[in-house]
């Protein structure tokens, strides 16, 4: 196979894109989860980080995000659903 100017480009922005990566913890059945979420009203969307408290600090174990429906966008932030 011989590499096109667009998988290039693909493959350098992939790359890039390693050196911004987050570590995750997996939590286990006993550790405490703790989840904090944010919406915005300007773009529409709501998203959370969820993160395990482990020997007293806060390692992260995920992200989750989404777009509002247009009826939601006038809902109260603590409406929004997470």
């Amino acid at each position: 196979m011989s590499w096109t100017e667009a998988s290039c480009s693909a493959f350098t922005i992939a790359r890039k894109s390693l050196s911004t990566n987050k570590i995750i913890t997996l939590p286990i059945p006993s550790d405490v989860l703790w989840i904090v979420t944010d919406g915005a009203v300007m773009h529409w969307g709501n998203s959370a980080t969820l993160y395990v408290v482990q020997a007293v600090k806060a390692q992260l174990v995920g992200y989750f995000s989404a777009n509002l429906c247009k009826q939601q966008v006038t809902w109260l932030p603590c409406e929004k659903p997470p």
